[in-house]
């Protein structure tokens, strides 16, 4: 599994690179904005880089290699860095599967997104049910127009109950 992250990681990596230089060429093109070229053409292959050293570090410490690969994935998602997706996953299984402060660093950081969404849905919900706008909330969810558009954040509840089986659930190995 560790070769396949590497591979899926640096494959992931080119990739990701190759995005953002064409990202940036065409926010160029277009006449965007300067500063936006400059994210892709070197935030992003920067996160690729601190991907694919999380993929290096792995076997050695598995929880760094999680948290840089986790890192250099989800910060650069947005603007290519959905390549490195496939690698990250794979390692982050394989690091929760190796040592349990890496499962439970792991169990922390999905639960945290999916209790915020759990959140926010609740908000959403009460908004639309009272039809009373709720400052601070997400521009769709501070007014939401049907239930449905309140009840989106919830999606991510099933993210919540993963984190909180990896948190709770012993290894039996």
């Amino acid at each position: 599994m560790l070769r396949l992250t590497l591979f899926a990681t640096l494959l992931g990596a080119v990739l990701a690179g190759l995005t953002g230089m064409m990202l940036a060429r065409q926010n160029s093109i277009l006449g965007g904005d300067p500063s936006v070229a400059n994210l892709y053409r070197v935030v992003v292959p920067l996160l690729a880089l601190a991907a694919l050293a999380g993929a290096l570090v792995l076997e050695r410490t598995p929880v760094l290699g999680m948290l840089l690969l986790l890192a250099g994935c989800g910060l650069g998602i947005a603007s290519g860095g959905i390549w490195l997706l496939p690698g990250a996953a794979v390692g982050t299984v394989w690091a929760a599967r190796k040592q349990l402060a890496a499962r439970y660093t792991l169990g922390f950081l999905l639960l945290i997104p999916g209790i915020a969404a759990g959140f926010y849905g609740l908000l959403g919900t009460l908004s639309y049910a009272a039809d009373i706008p709720v400052r601070g909330l997400p521009p769709g969810l501070a007014n939401p127009l049907s239930l449905g558009q309140a009840l989106a954040p919830l999606e991510l509840l099933p993210v919540a109950w993963l984190g909180a089986w990896l948190l709770l659930r012993r290894r039996t190995s």
